[in-house]
């Protein structure tokens, strides 16, 4: 769907300017990279895409701008912008992933263009998909592409345009959609495992004691170490493993904070679970006395089971069997 300039929030609003579906943005923003962001006011998402056409008007002056994804107005986003740098000591053209949490800003992952930018209008596209982000800059003689699993802001929010140290620019044609299914699932979907096994390799011991008692009891199971082959990519064989897994086994311990990958990999599911659109189920299982205030909030309202606990852990093998 096309935004509507009506609906847009903005957070500062001398730097922006909305003319004829036109989006201007100028001037020194916040902290010490000098943002400046507006917002869609629609209910947040998880999942989706946004395009814009983007001018550059010259090569004699810096940009820095793109899109944000599930931000709030408390300055927690995903960002993914155009960075273009004319100076001759450091002459640079990248497209950058950054993360920013309650107004904590840092770049996360940038890539060199290596096609040399040309004075003319390009577009730029960004598609996030639970943790896995893909930013795109095209035109008729150009495209580049980067792609990053970034599972610091995992859970829904708004979406918008953004522009950094005082840079300034003009997109058009701004165009997102929201995708409410991102598995694709069809009413009786066929999965090929049990259950996918999410914990902190941390863990690795205690999990292959559980992996064994799952083989026992005839559970199928996806689990990193066995799924995952030398030279394949990481992001897709995951991304992989829970569409074909009826449920998410996350491995509650106290390693489990600390792994980015293990929020990553549950939190698409945790969405759709909690909006009624999907069949899956987060199952979290304590491995160890993991206390209240390290089990991640979005798992702690969940009935969960005790690996320790023979009775419980009985009850969650009949369960999977159905």
């Amino acid at each position: 769907m096309s935004c509507s300039l009506m609906r847009w929030i903005q957070p500062n609003n001398n730097n922006w300017v909305f003319d004829n579906e036109i989006i201007s943005g100028r001037g020194a923003g916040i902290g010490s990279h000098g943002i400046s962001y507006a917002v869609v006011d629609t209910a947040p998402f998880l999942n989706g895409s946004v395009t814009t056409d983007i001018l550059l008007p010259r090569l004699d002056s810096g940009l820095a701008a793109g899109f944000v994804c599930r931000a709030d107005l408390r300055f927690s986003f995903v960002a993914g912008y155009l960075l273009y740098n004319p100076n001759p000591d450091n002459k640079i053209s990248a497209l950058v992933i950054g993360i920013s949490t309650n107004g904590t800003f840092k770049p996360y992952f940038g890539e060199r263009i290596t096609s040399e930018l040309t004075v003319g209008h390009y577009q730029l596209s960004f598609q996030f998909f639970s943790g896995c982000i893909t930013l795109k800059l095209s035109s008729e003689t150009l495209e580049s592409v980067i792609t990053r699993v970034v599972p610091d802001i995992p859970f829904p929010g708004h979406i918008g345009v953004i522009q950094l140290y005082g840079t300034e620019v003009k997109m058009q044609n701004l165009i997102f959609t929201h995708t409410d299914d991102p598995f694709g699932e069809v009413e009786k979907p066929v999965f090929k495992y049990q259950v996918f096994i999410s914990h902190s390799s941390k863990d690795n011991s205690v999990v292959d004691r559980l992996v064994q008692k799952l083989k026992q009891q005839g559970i199928t199971y996806w689990i990193d170490a066995e799924q995952i082959g030398f030279g394949e990519s990481i992001t897709k064989q995951i991304e992989d493993g829970i569409r074909a897994s009826k449920h998410i086994l996350v491995c509650l311990s106290s390693n489990l904070g600390k792994s980015n990958w293990c929020r990553a990999e549950y939190a698409a599911v945790l969405h759709q679970y909690f909006s009624g659109s999907t069949n899956r189920r987060v199952i979290p299982i304590k491995l160890d006395d993991v206390t209240d205030d390290e089990i991640p909030v979005l798992l702690y309202d969940i009935r969960r089971a005790d690996y320790r606990n023979k009775q419980e852990f009985d009850e969650l093998i009949k369960y999977l069997k159905l």
